[in-house]
């Protein structure tokens, strides 16, 4: 199955003396897996669903807490806090004051307190909304600790001594508690962006 991706959509793109626009569609597994991944040593668990979220995403996740709950008391699992992970993350690329060793970049973020949010998004020409400078300004200005991280859409580079050499995509989401990867990866490289977003989440 197809499902639209309209941040990979292109404008504006001269072929043969014509202007073309083109809308982006992203391939979806139709057969896909859930799985759910606990390690007690390191006090870490995940629940990994390959379903587009929306109705039937929901049901495989009721599914699963029903089945999961049968073996142990959920009430144990804490989540990990998603808005802080939105805010440290994005900080830690304005700190970097966009040095390009940095391996975050966020495409956009967004900041919610007392029902009121503030947005910070990029054209995808641009991709890294932190590469104009009056935006950053803006953003310096903001006071993180009166904003809880409501969004996020982040790309992060992974690079190790043992092969990883891929940019990846993930939207974070703080009120769902949720991370949305927005491409097939391998285990390790999962295992990496999960590590990534539990480090910029820990207290």
């Amino acid at each position: 199955m197809r499902q639209r991706d309209k941040a990979e959509d292109e404008y504006d793109e001269p072929i043969k003396g014509e202007i073309y626009d083109f809308h982006a569609y992203r391939h979806v597994p139709t057969r896909s897996i859930m799985r759910f991944e606990m390690y007690p040593p390191k006090k870490e668990a995940g629940l990994f669903v390959q379903i587009p979220l929306g109705p039937e995403h929901a049901g495989a996740v009721a599914s699963a807490r029903e089945v999961l709950g049968k073996i142990f008391d959920l009430n144990g699992l804490m989540a990990i806090d998603i808005s802080k992970a939105i805010k440290t993350l994005d900080k830690a690329e304005l700190d970097a004051n966009g040095a390009k060793q940095s391996f975050i970049q966020a495409q956009t973020t967004k900041f919610a307190t007392s029902g009121a949010s503030v947005e910070f998004s990029a054209d995808p020409a641009i991709q890294a909304w932190k590469s104009v400078t009056a935006v950053r300004r803006v953003r310096n200005a903001l006071k993180d600790d009166n904003f809880d991280g409501d969004s996020g859409k982040f790309t992060i580079g992974l690079r190790d001594n043992d092969g990883l050499k891929r940019d990846v995509t993930m939207s974070l989401t703080g009120y769902d508690k949720r991370l949305y990867l927005h491409a097939q990866m391998t285990a390790d490289e999962v295992t990496e962006t999960v590590a990534v977003v539990r480090k910029f989440a820990a207290p």
